[in-house]
């Protein structure tokens, strides 16, 4: 951004401070036009999903893990994911083998 500023001439009303002073003050009125810009642009791509987090139930957690393990081959890494589904749709058998 170019800021159109006269160059000072001999004799001239505009004095290095209020040069600056000007030059603050443009600052100050970009600096706030691009807060009140990045705010807007903030706020406008938030889903409203993202503002109101939920924890995910323990069926949810127990389904990602199984999804993660299908292609395991893993006997322990299966047999692992299978108690964790059982045990969030609360169809756990008690006690271990």
């Amino acid at each position: 951004m170019d800021l159109p500023m006269p160059a000072a001439q001999p004799g001239s009303t505009h004095t290095t401070g209020t040069r600056v002073a000007e030059l603050h003050r443009l600052c100050r009125e970009d600096y706030a036009k691009g807060q009140t810009e990045r705010a807007a642009a903030h706020t406008e791509h938030v889903p409203l999903s993202a503002t109101h987090l939920v924890e995910p139930t323990d069926l949810e957690v127990a389904i990602r893990v199984a999804q993660q393990l299908l292609d395991s081959d893993q006997v322990l890494s299966l047999r692992e994911a299978l108690r964790l589904l059982l045990r969030a749709a609360e169809a756990e058998i008690g006690g271990t083998r």
